[in-house]
């Protein structure tokens, strides 16, 4: 069921193993399904290797820090205010290059999946099995390039 919200704080806060925050600001179960939010920060050196979403798209929205962001062939460094759209089916990855932390929201449309991916993936700290990494992205259609 849909349910109307007016967001002023997240719905759940995890923190990750590597010094990074995700606050969940909108759940999937909120969007039957069509939508998942949340905020992210995270370290300098820190980031998200090359990979593809084969069931959702992704939208990030830039509020602080530098980013170097792939989408598909082209590498830019964004800053705050930027925007970046990954459409399902081409491959991106994020690093954190500036000096200062980054704090970025990501939107993932449609969002039950993502949501149960970050689910499955929320426990796992930055030395875990890239091997495991890479299973459980691959049960929830997400196909990785680096092991």
């Amino acid at each position: 069921m849909k349910t109307p919200k007016i967001i002023t704080g997240p719905e759940e806060i995890r923190e990750t193993k590597t010094g990074g925050k995700h606050r969940m600001m909108l759940l999937a179960k909120d969007t039957d399904g069509d939508v998942f939010i949340e905020d992210v920060t995270g370290k300098p050196g820190g980031g998200v290797p090359l990979h593809m979403h084969s069931r959702e798209d992704e939208l990030f929205i830039i509020h602080t820090g530098e980013i170097t962001f792939t989408v598909g062939t082209d590498t830019h460094v964004v800053h705050a205010g930027a925007m970046v759209y990954a459409p399902m089916g081409v491959p991106h990855g994020i690093k954190f290059t500036g000096t200062e932390d980054v704090h970025f929201t990501t939107l993932a449309i449609p969002g039950a999946n993502f949501e149960a991916f970050v689910d499955a993936t929320g426990n796992l700290d930055a030395h875990a099995d890239p091997q495991l990494r890479k299973d459980i992205a691959t049960q929830y259609g997400i196909i990785t390039y680096a092991v």
